[in-house]
């Protein structure tokens, strides 16, 4: 079991911060930040195997496979040997399971923020293909559709359209809510706020670590 350093995991319906929060994290307190997303986006990008099968399932809004999910994050924990906060991950009691059977979590940091608001966020996200930075209702590019930084055009992602947007909030409240009980009962959940600014979010979140 991997316990030499803090490790946690951060949750919340898609759109509620949790990149952002993770970002914080990661550098306040020296983890490795391991996103199942950006997992996936890196396997796409470089047109695995495993990145063609991906793709199809995130384009339709769909969740991935508990199996290749949990295959691509040991093998990302294991190769970074350190602490670390995982973003998007678990998503449902067999994924829940797993992670508690194989690493010592000190914490799981649950993002609350309301639907409307979840799917406003998300239906407004843009991304730099360039440098990598992420834009949103919270953190808007001073021209429109063009990266701060570099200027290049801004784009969205691929699932993140009415469809899979509807699809994914579905999703996330019939098989990820029902985990906060079960964290709950193992002591190490904590909830809070997203409906406020990112500072105040990892002000809350530093009381609790």
């Amino acid at each position: 079991m991997y316990n030499n350093k803090l490790a946690v995991c951060i949750m919340g319906i898609q759109g509620c911060g949790k990149g952002t929060q993770s970002k914080k994290i990661k550098e306040a307190y020296d983890l490795a930040h391991i996103s199942t997303g950006d997992l996936f986006r890196m396997h796409i990008t470089e047109q695995t195997p495993i990145g063609k099968e991906l793709k199809g399932y995130l384009d339709e809004g769909d969740l991935v496979p508990d199996e290749l999910v949990i295959r691509l994050l040991k093998q990302e924990i294991d190769r970074q040997g350190k602490g670390f906060i995982l973003d998007g991950f678990p998503r449902n009691t067999t994924q829940a399971e797993f992670l508690l059977q194989e690493f010592e979590i000190d914490k799981v940091i649950y993002l609350e923020l309301p639907e409307d608001l979840a799917i406003a966020r998300m239906s407004a996200r843009q991304n730099c293909p360039s440098c990598g930075i992420d834009y949103n209702l919270i953190h808007k590019p001073k021209v429109a559709d063009t990266c701060d930084k570099c200027g290049k055009e801004l784009h969205r992602r691929a699932d993140d359209n009415p469809k899979a947007i509807a699809k994914r909030v579905a999703t996330f409240k019939k098989q990820t809510e029902p985990l906060l009980d079960f964290f709950v009962a193992k002591n190490i959940l904590v909830k809070v706020d997203a409906d406020q600014a990112p500072e105040l979010v990892f002000g809350q979140i530093k009381e609790t670590l």
